[in-house]
């Protein structure tokens, strides 16, 4: 064993190279980094490398492990989890208290969309509990409470009292019997399978609040019952801002921007779906306007030459539009495997507890982990990441030469169509017919909404070629700048080590092999998949032409 020395959170110990990461560590970007201020131990465990942890005293101390059951404390809860105190590991008590939270779909094993965290814990109830994940300096441990076993084990009514279970979801308080809910902890039985006569008793007990329960049921009305579950949440929401000391700004922020959450996690899911229907509506009005108005106008007044030029690159681009938009919209944009595997990878994701590979982040709207995440975008209701970033950007850039040529086409007829409308208030009114006047209003709509699209998409599709010139995402974008900023002060230089150079950036975003694939893949509808699954990213300076991923 090597001599211990002291860390600090954060702190950078060595690279995965060189040991194996153990308790009070965590990985990123290839390093072992510290999560608690203690020592550093280095131990040799019949593996290849040592595997090297960080405890806080110098002697062994326990800690919470993986599939440990543990009782904590609750200190605050909001709808979305419940941020606990961990007490004791098992039946043994900790010098430290450690953080952890109940996620609101770690509550139950069933039914996980239909639970309220204020309906299964409450500030200051005692509950057991099952370790899921490890914390590090950034987050808590994660519990669960998904088993009959785990759940409230201890709850006090607000007169102070004790209270006692009547069923696996309600306690009810034996001095005022007001009832209230909780996600219960089954009781044990007794060794060799025998029941006690105190369960019995409470058995007993159970029937006659059930039989009492049914009685005043009957009395009460929806209405009431709706009005008294918001006044004991606004209450509880109360109380978990003064409960203790440890209430910081942190916990504040959650509860003020909880109807932000409820609106973003409800509503956003349906934009998308209205975001589509938006896009299919217009592009299909400007090609029944072109096709009606506008394409016999081009045959039958413009020269051969200019009507083969239209015909073959207006279907061209519409061809590629609608190609790459249902591509876009329909192929997942790549998901990490949801089970451990020998992949690479720098972190672990909060939400979904899985190994994260470079270059995925999770996405709260689909509530998934994407490889090389971009974006979330409503318009195509779908995330842009490894398997469909082409088909975006593609259908980005036809999309806006397709409303430039739009534009530019009808630039001369949008001018006399204006002119013959404002001539509609004329006295006498010019012999217009109905016809005429719908043909004026059609080449209006049709050249200030493919202008105005050219100019909003076209700023969109640049800033994305600038991004992939980088070799950047939208969201590293963001990541990398700080990074950058971070190193500056220390007088480091910041290289981006997913950029493989300007040209091999754009053959890695196509899939570009050889010459003739800019024609067939790039200028022609093309299915072929990206470079690598999106797990792993490494390139060879040796193969210039063709980058491998």
């Amino acid at each position: 064993m090597s001599p211990m020395k002291l860390c600090v959170p954060g702190e950078r110990l060595c690279s995965t190279e060189d040991c194996i990461p153990g308790t009070g560590t965590y990985l990123r970007h290839g390093y072992i980094f510290a999560s608690l201020a203690g020592y550093v131990l280095r131990k040799n465990e019949g593996e290849e490398l040592p595997v090297i942890s960080v405890v806080r005293e110098t002697e062994a101390q326990l800690l919470p492990d993986v599939g440990a059951i543990v009782t904590c404390k609750v200190t605050s809860i909001n709808p979305r989890f419940a941020k606990v105190h961990i007490l004791y590991v098992g039946s043994t008590p900790l010098k430290d208290r450690f953080r952890g939270t109940i996620r609101k779909e770690d509550v139950r094993a069933t039914e996980k969309d239909k639970v309220e965290t204020y309906k299964s814990f409450r500030p200051g109830d005692i509950v057991l509990a099952k370790v899921i994940s490890l914390g590090d300096v950034q987050s808590n441990y994660l519990l669960t409470t998904a088993e009959n076993e785990l759940g409230v084990v201890v709850a006090h009514s607000e007169a102070g009292v004790q209270m006692v279970p009547i069923s696996w979801c309600e306690m009810q308080c034996p001095r005022t019997h007001a009832k209230e809910f909780r996600k219960v902890a089954r009781a044990h039985r007794c060794q060799g399978g025998m029941r006690s006569w105190s369960w019995f008793l409470l058995r007993a007990m159970r029937l006659l609040l059930r039989w009492l329960r049914l009685c005043t049921w009957r009395g009460r009305s929806k209405p009431s019952k709706k009005l008294g579950e918001l006044w004991s949440y606004s209450r509880l929401l109360l109380r978990s801002l003064y409960f203790n000391s440890l209430t910081n700004s942190d916990v504040v922020l959650d509860s003020l921007f909880e109807p932000v959450y409820w609106l973003v996690d409800n509503l956003t899911r349906w934009f998308g779906v209205v975001f589509v229907c938006l896009v299919i509506l217009l592009t299909s009005s400007i090609v029944i306007i072109v096709y009606s108005c506008l394409l016999p106008m081009v045959i039958s007044t413009y020269p051969m030459p200019w009507v083969v030029w239209h015909l073959c690159y207006g279907h061209w681009n519409l061809v590629m539009v609608v190609f790459h938009y249902y591509k876009a919209t329909t192929t997942p944009p790549g998901y990490p495997p949801q089970t451990k595997c020998d992949t690479p990878s720098v972190s672990i994701c909060k939400k979904c507890i899985v190994p994260k590979p470079a270059r995925t982040h999770h996405c709260s709207i689909c509530n998934r982990c994407i490889l090389k995440m971009d974006h979330h975008c409503p318009w195509l209701n779908n995330c842009v990441g490894h398997f469909n970033h082409r088909y975006f950007f593609s259908f980005c850039l036809f999309m806006t030469l397709g409303c430039v040529y739009c534009s530019i086409s009808s630039r001369d007829m949008f001018i006399d169509a204006y002119t013959a409308i404002e001539s509609y208030y004329q006295t006498p009114p010019p012999p217009f017919t109905f016809k005429d006047k719908m043909f004026h209003k059609s080449v209006i709509y049709l050249w200030v909404l493919t202008s105005s699209v050219a100019i909003a998409l076209g700023g969109l599709t640049l800033w994305h070629a600038v991004l992939i010139t980088r070799g950047e995402t939208s969201i590293e974008r963001h990541i990398n700048r700080k990074e950058a900023q971070r190193l500056q002060a220390r007088g480091k230089v910041f290289r981006n080590t997913h950029n493989f150079g300007r040209i091999n950036n754009w053959k890695v975003l196509f899939g570009v092999e050889k010459r003739s694939h800019w024609l067939t893949r790039v200028l022609l509808p093309s299915g072929h998949a990206p470079y690598g699954d999106g797990l792993t990213w490494d390139w060879s300076p040796h193969r210039r032409d063709m980058v491998a991923i």
